[in-house]
């Protein structure tokens, strides 16, 4: 069998996401596994809604046959490591790994992917970090890109499936995992974009018109849309940082300036920049505006904001994960099961059986906070309650 894994974030899952798991499907792909990102995404926020019912939404809607999940802090971190423990969750599942992509020359991607894991990327940046401490990352990627390979590697390397995508080939090489990479050619509108065409609107466009109530019934397949807007009658979304907004700023003005370097993302004085805003900030719109620089992407400070909050350490995002969690699963990704080559929690209670660890406790932490993230806050034993979606063909 032919197991394709997708490692995803599904907020919410839309038009865009069901033509790739149909055209993998149209491959000969025998079965789909999402790894899905957990409490808090990338983009240094909550999801729209909680993983269980993104994960439901997906399956119900033909989407993939079992969803997993890419567990906090793995699902909020940078590129690299969002990408290294997805990798190793598919790895675990799959035989092969897909992956949308704005560039049509998938050779594009391979050459950066091995150019940015090569030592001589790395002495390149240290030079160019060491004149220039004030511009980003991404930015001095860029320079090095453009002058060791070619402007088309750069033009490749600003849009984000494609940064995902490098990252991905990357850690397949590095972690010498047996996965075949499958390119899939990004249709529609662009990352964050508000333009619609042909019905595919970006998640980002779909999030605000969900917030703002306004329409997005066509953009999504119909089961997604169903559960979702029942979930919104149901007070069971939006769900944001913003309504915690008032716990996050005690937890932050009391952190030790002296500490804080060595949470995740949070080096280079961000950190302490962070406990000295948060002292001042009103809400978190105050302080994101107030920690805005030119050196740091707005992810990344979002990102860097909940490492201190739940005290996340570098170590712990540089780890692999030590368990993920069935989310939502079909009759055919329920036999999947039984493949999987790391631990899968059954339910959120199961994790109580697993020795405790650090990465365990941040994880039971993070799932707590997100219970703080809704207009009417969640009772904590809802952590513990959650049972998978199971979707039995009838």
């Amino acid at each position: 069998m032919k197991t394709v894994g997708i490692i995803s974030e599904y907020d919410p899952f839309h038009n865009g996401h069901k033509y790739q798991t149909d055209v993998l499907r149209g491959m000969g792909a025998d079965a789909i596994v999402s790894v899905l990102g957990g409490s808090f995404s990338q983009r240094g926020n909550t999801h729209i809604c909680d993983k269980y019912l993104r994960a439901e939404a997906a399956v119900l809607s033909g989407g993939p046959d079992l969803v997993l999940e890419l567990p906090y802090p793995f699902s909020c971190s940078g590129a690299t490591y969002f990408a290294k423990a997805g990798v190793h969750i598919a790895a675990s599942a799959c035989d092969s790994l897909a992956f949308g992509c704005e560039e049509r020359e998938p050779q594009i991607l391979i050459e950066l992917a091995h150019f940015l894991s090569d030592d001589r990327f790395d002495k390149l940046m240290s030079e160019k970090r060491a004149c220039d401490c004030i511009s980003s990352t991404p930015r001095l990627t860029e320079e090095i890109v453009r002058s060791e390979l070619s402007e088309k590697h750069v033009i490749a390397l600003q849009k984000p499936n494609n940064i995902l995508a490098v990252e991905y080939l990357r850690a397949i090489c590095d972690g010498n995992y047996d996965l075949e990479p499958i390119f899939i050619e990004r249709k529609g509108t662009d990352h964050n974009s508000d333009i619609v065409c042909n019905n595919v609107a970006s998640a980002s466009h779909i999030r605000e018109l969900i917030a703002s109530n306004g329409y997005w019934r066509d953009y999504c397949p119909k089961e997604c849309f169903d559960l979702l807007n029942k979930a919104k009658s149901n007070g069971d979304l939006p769900c944001d940082i913003s309504f915690a907004s008032s716990a996050v700023l005690y937890k932050l003005r009391s952190l030790d300036p002296e500490k804080v370097d060595g949470f995740a993302e949070c080096g280079g004085g961000l950190g302490r920049r962070i406990v000295k805003y948060a002292s001042e900030a009103r809400s978190m719109t105050e302080l994101y505006n107030a920690l805005n620089t030119k050196r740091y992407t707005n992810a990344r400070i979002r990102r860097a904001v909940i490492s201190c909050l739940l005290e996340t350490t570098e170590e712990c995002v540089a780890s692999l994960p030590e368990f993920t969690s069935l989310l939502a699963a079909n009759e055919k990704g329920l036999s999947l099961l039984r493949a999987c080559k790391m631990p899968v929690l059954s339910t959120p209670s199961d994790i109580r059986r697993l020795d405790a660890t650090e990465l365990s406790e941040l994880y039971i932490d993070a799932e707590r906070f997100i219970s703080l993230c809704y207009e009417k806050t969640k009772q904590e034993y809802d952590l513990f309650t959650r049972k998978p979606a199971i979707i039995v063909n009838k």
